[in-house]
Parts: C-alpha cells; sequence; structure tokens
C-alpha cells in the first residue's frame, strides 16, 4: 500500500501530470470557459478618486508584500538579483509580444504562460534533482521538455474547432520557463547556478552546454528571439521566417560570444561595430528632417535607419517600433490602434496590394471614422507605399497628428 502510495505521489508522476494538464489546457478554455472566466477576473475592480483599481493587483501586491515581509530576513544578493532579473524579464516579454493586444501587466491570461511553465521549472527541477542530476543537466532537460510540451500545446489546437496554432506562445512558454529557473537557481537556491562564477564564454563549444550559467544564457537569448519574431509574425504563413530570423539570430549571437574570446577577433567585431554605428550616425544626421526616407519591398529606411523584415509603426511623436505583419486589422487592433489618438492614419496596402484591410472598404483610399476614445471624426487613408510615404512625409511638415502603419511585404 505504502509503495503505491509513493508512486502515485512520486515527482516523476506530479511531472507528468502537470505536463498532461498543460496540454490539456486549450481544451478546459475552450470548453470550460475558463479563458473567459480568467478575461473577467483581471478586469473586475474598483474605482478609488475616479481611478480604476484591479482586484488582481490589489491581491497580487498583498501576496508579494507578504512574502517580502515573512521572508525578510532571508533576503540576500542573490534572492535580489533573481527578483530583479524576473521583473526585467516579465517587462520584456510585455513589450514584446502581442502590441495590437493591448494587455495591460496584470491581466492573468496575458501572464498565463509565465505563470504556468515557471511553475513546471519547479515541478520539473524537484524531480530531477531527486535523480542527482547535475545544474546544466536540469537546466537543459528541463527547457527541452517544457518547449516539447508547449509545441505539442500548440499543434493539437489545430484540430480544435475556434482555436488556432501560435508559435508566439511557444515563445511565452519558453520565456515563462526561463523565468521559473532563475527563480529556482538564484532565488529558492542563493544563487547556485553562479557558485564557480559568472563567466559565460567557454573554451570549447561542447562547454556552453555543460555551464548551468552558460547554458540558461543561450537559452534566453534563443526563447527571446523566437518570442520577438514569432510576436511580429503570428500568422502561421510566416513561421518559416519566424525560425529562420530565431535560428539565424542565434548563431550570429553565438558566434559572436565564443569567437571574440579570441583578441583579434574581438578587436575586429569592435572596429567593425564602431563603423556601424558611424554610418548610422551619418545617415540619420543627413536624413533626420525627412522623415520617411524610402519603402522598398523588405525595407523601410526612416531617418536614416534601414528597418529590414518588419512592418512598423511610426507614431505621432516620431518614435517607431516594428509591428505585427498583418494585412488584416481587426476590432481589438483597431482599438488598440485608435487609442493612440491621432487625427490622421495612414495604413500602407503592401507591394501586393493585398494589406490595410479592416480599416475601410478596399475600394476607397480614404475616409471617417468616429473614433470613441477622442470623440472626433479620425480621417484613415489606405494606400500605397509610395503614395503613404509622399503623403506622410508631407503632413508631418504640416505638423499633423499622424500615424503610420507600413506594411512592408
Amino acid at each position: 500500500m505504502n509503495n503505491k502510495k509513493s508512486f502515485f505521489f512520486s515527482t516523476a508522476i506530479q511531472m507528468e501530470l502537470y505536463i498532461a494538464l498543460l496540454v490539456m489546457t486549450p481544451f478546459l478554455m475552450l470548453q470550460n470557459y475558463l479563458q473567459a472566466a480568467i478575461g473577467s477576473i483581471s478586469r473586475a475592480g474598483f474605482d478609488v478618486s475616479g481611478h480604476f483599481i484591479p482586484y488582481v493587483v490589489v491581491f497580487g501586491s498583498v501576496f508579494i508584500l507578504t512574502i517580502l515581509f515573512l521572508s525578510w530576513k532571508k533576503l540576500d544578493l542573490w534572492r535580489v538579483i533573481g527578483l530583479f532579473v524576473v521583473i526585467v524579464m516579465v517587462y520584456i516579454g510585455q513589450k514584446s509580444s502581442d502590441y495590437y493586444f493591448n494587455h495591460k501587466f496584470y491581466e492573468l491570461q496575458f501572464n498565463w504562460h509565465y505563470y504556468a511553465y515557471g511553475l513546471f521549472a519547479f515541478i520539473a527541477y524537484r524531480h530531477l534533482k531527486r535523480k542527482e542530476l547535475e545544474d546544466y543537466q536540469i537546466i537543459g532537460r528541463t527547457f527541452v521538455m517544457a518547449l516539447g510540451a508547449s509545441t505539442f500545446d500548440e499543434a493539437v489546437q489545430v484540430y480544435i474547432s475556434s482555436r488556432i496554432f501560435d508559435i508566439s506562445d511557444i515563445g511565452k512558454d519558453g520565456w515563462g520557463i526561463v523565468m521559473g529557473l532563475v527563480i529556482m537557481f538564484f532565488i529558492v537556491n542563493h544563487g547556485e547556478i553562479v557558485k564557480d562564477g559568472w563567466k559565460v564564454r567557454q573554451k570549447k563549444i561542447a562547454d556552453y552546454f555543460k555551464s548551468p550559467l552558460s547554458l540558461l544564457v543561450l537559452q534566453a537569448v534563443f526563447v527571446y528571439l523566437l518570442l520577438f519574431n514569432s510576436s511580429l509574425f503570428s500568422d502561421k504563413m510566416y513561421w518559416k521566417d519566424v525560425m529562420g530570423l530565431t535560428i539565424g539570430g542565434f548563431i550570429v549571437f553565438f558566434l559572436i560570444l565564443h569567437l571574440t574570446r579570441n583578441k583579434l577577433v574581438k578587436q575586429i567585431v569592435l572596429i567593425i561595430l564602431g563603423l556601424a554605428l558611424l554610418t548610422q550616425g551619418f545617415f540619420y544626421l543627413k536624413y533626420k528632417d525627412e522623415y520617411l526616407v524610402k519603402t522598398a519591398k523588405g525595407l523601410t529606411i526612416y531617418k536614416g535607419i534601414p528597418i529590414p523584415f518588419y512592418d512598423v509603426m511610426i507614431f505621432q511623436n516620431g518614435s517607431f517600433r516594428a509591428v505585427d505583419k498583418k494585412t488584416y486589422f481587426n476590432a481589438r487592433d483597431l482599438n488598440t490602434i485608435f487609442l493612440k489618438k491621432p487625427e490622421i492614419l495612414i495604413v500602407t496596402k503592401g507591394f501586393n496590394g493585398d494589406g490595410a484591410k479592416g480599416f475601410i472598404e478596399v475600394y476607397k483610399e480614404w475616409d471617417f471614422v468616429f473614433n470613441e476614445h477622442t470623440e472626433t471624426n479620425l480621417q484613415i487613408f489606405t494606400l500605397p507605399n509610395e503614395k503613404a510615404r509622399t503623403l506622410f512625409n508631407r503632413l508631418k511638415k504640416e505638423g499633423k497628428n499622424v500615424l503610420l502603419i507600413i506594411h512592408s511585404s
């Protein structure tokens, strides 16, 4: 009887059951309305002097303060570092993914991937540590198991009604597993991962996969590249682009990291980087007053800054960011855009003419739409890229409040 009890309560069974739960989550969300319930909880709150205070923020703050109060005497440098890294990672994840969703930092649904896979890191660590594995083995196996479960989870959603395969969710799950590993090795285990120092570069390539810190850093870089690119190419037709940019970017990072151990290579890299910065600075100064310099297929040049591959949003204050490459904008996307409160909105149709759908009828090039956030009419232009470039530059020189979205494909 005791053997049966120990079997069912073993760390191996707990880990397997948790993996099963992760995979079953889409079914639960779909069939039992869990997703809607989580959204309702996130939106619940109360008003204080005209300011909306979500219950999630209140309960979360109380929980965190309670933990800090109870463990104040146990705080040390490693735990502070780990907590800081996790906070920064949450911020980076928030800024890098799902821009058009306009999620708030406290929304449970948005952070669900971090919670779920961060907890998996804890469960996997307990099991693998009991098997007396080395730290690098725990980090490697946890990462592989988590990404495997996440990929399978997304793959099965292809066959579920009203669900879609979303590679960006795999990126968020991976980001969550790295956060969980940081918590385990820095906060729970007092910086165990750096007990032999902070050295990331290794003499041999194989050593990167035997050093806990090096392996975790490589995992974080790979997952961030996946998170970043998958959020900008969310349509499943772009999955090859996502993997190409992610793997290619990771290889470049790894080669620079490893080869710069050599002083000559390091000097060459620094010289190339310096020349690139000087060149970019020259072109920025040359074109800083010309706004949108060029729009070619797969390339946008704004104020002398080249932006390859990605679609771009240029804000009213002159700043810009890469955004999801899409041809159709739904109601949620429009709301996020209208929240920016432009007086004029220009959306390019791309070089195939298939972009800017969802704003106005496809046969029109401009129209007025009521923006409930400003309670005024918003003038919207949907134009070919070159016509949009000319109009945008003219309106900016006239000092107009104009927002531009460039579809570069």
